[in-house]
Formats: C-alpha cells, sequence, structure tokens
C-alpha cells in the first residue's frame, strides 16, 4: 500500500550535500508541512492523485487501509517514518498520520488541487 523508495542519488563535498528525492514522478503541486507532535492529519484518499512524501525531520505513525471503488476497506497496514524516508501513496488508499514527535515534510502530488473538483474523499465517502 505505501512503496518506500530510495533516493537515486546523493552527493557530499565540503560545501555540503544533494539529495536526489526521486526523478520518476510527475508533479502539479508540492507543499511543505509541518505538525506537532500529538496531531493527526490526513484520513482521506484520492481517486486520482498518486502522493509521494519525503520526511525532513520528526516521526510519523501512518496508517493505510485500501478502499475499493464501492467504499469497502481492506486490511489495516502501519508505518513509522523518519527524517529522509521517502514513500509514494497511490489512489484509493487512506491514508492517516499520527504526529509521533514534532514534524516537518513534502508533499508533492500528481495533480493540482482544484477546489472545483477536490480529488479528496474521506473514507465513508463515495
Amino acid at each position: 500500500m505505501i512503496k518506500f523508495l530510495k533516493s537515486y542519488f546523493s552527493h557530499k563535498d565540503d560545501r555540503g550535500s544533494i539529495l536526489g528525492i526521486t526523478n520518476d514522478f510527475n508533479i502539479e503541486e508540492i507543499n511543505l508541512i509541518q505538525s506537532k507532535a500529538g496531531s493527526v492529519r490526513g484520513n482521506h484518499y484520492h481517486k486520482k492523485s498518486h502522493e509521494l512524501f519525503f520526511i525532513i525531520e520528526g516521526e510519523i505513525e501512518i496508517i493505510v487501509q485500501r478502499i475499493s471503488k464501492d467504499g469497502i476497506l481492506g486490511e489495516q497496514d502501519k508505518f513509522v517514518v523518519k527524517e529522509n524516508d521517502i514513500f509514494f501513496i497511490k489512489p484509493y488508499i487512506v491514508h492517516t498520520f499520527n504526529i509521533v514527535k514534532d514534524s516537518k515534510w513534502l508533499n508533492a502530488l500528481s495533480l493540482k488541487h482544484d477546489s472545483s473538483n477536490p480529488d479528496f474523499y474521506r473514507e465513508d465517502t463515495n
């Protein structure tokens, strides 16, 4: 349900470093998210958008669950992600983020948000 990725490139010298997060994903929107420990984000899914996440700092427990086009929920999986973790979530995966430690991460979507026709659904919505 979550595909964990390795960075595709890394370089370090006396000037600093470069970490290649991905070179295999079409991006229309990028968001920087900051969350306090104890908060919850997500608890939704997308029907069209693919999402890429890169954890900059913190610790987050992620709960994911496939939802069918008929609204039937499958088994839940849980993962804990931390600094420098990169992962990808496909459409029809309900994802909830329980913030364990204050966290900061990048979120990239394959489709930009359209407020007149959002690709954003709660698990009890068809």
